[in-house]
């Protein structure tokens, strides 16, 4: 039958909410639990090697990840401040956060509200946030994702973001 591959983790310890692929299929992010938290990881694959890192770590729970077009950052959906807000991270060069204790995720739309269901495009990064509360579709533009703006106002907050 052949060598088969070290299992790293089991099925009751992968998050089947989190998972996101780049678009030419060279970067996974997923989510592990550890203890009682969900982490992201990142597996890097590429021709000659295959690397896998640690992206988040601490206290809360890190989900729901999507990948920027150009694989160079990703956000996700985080309660490590008690609610679920959205963070990002560059992950365009792994050497940088595989030291120990994981990266440092920035908050990507800070204020008292709660946000869901990023997605990237071309456009930008669209959420859904109850900011202003309701539930309302914003976008993030420009280069590094800090220029936001309300896009529609009173969407269904369980319906997916999708362009």
């Amino acid at each position: 039958m052949g060598d088969q591959p070290e299992l790293l983790y089991g099925p009751a310890q992968l998050d089947p909410q989190s998972l996101a692929v780049s678009w030419d299929g060279f970067h996974t992010i997923f989510g592990v639990k550890h203890g009682d938290y969900y982490k992201l990881m990142l597996l890097i694959e590429d021709y000659s090697e295959n690397r896998l890192l640690s992206l988040t770590t601490g206290p809360g729970n890190d989900r729901f990840p999507t990948l920027a077009p150009a694989k160079s950052f990703l956000a996700f959906i985080s309660d490590r401040d008690g609610h679920p807000k959205l963070y990002g991270l560059p992950i365009d060069r792994p050497e940088l956060i595989a030291f120990p204790g994981g990266a440092r995720p920035i908050p990507l739309f800070p204020g008292p509200g709660e946000e869901r269901a990023p997605a990237f495009s071309e456009h930008g990064l669209a959420f859904l946030s109850n900011i202003m509360g309701t539930w309302d579709l914003w976008v993030l533009e420009g280069p590094d994702y800090s220029s936001p703006r309300r896009v529609i106002a009173g969407v269904d907050p369980n319906s997916p973001v999708s362009w």
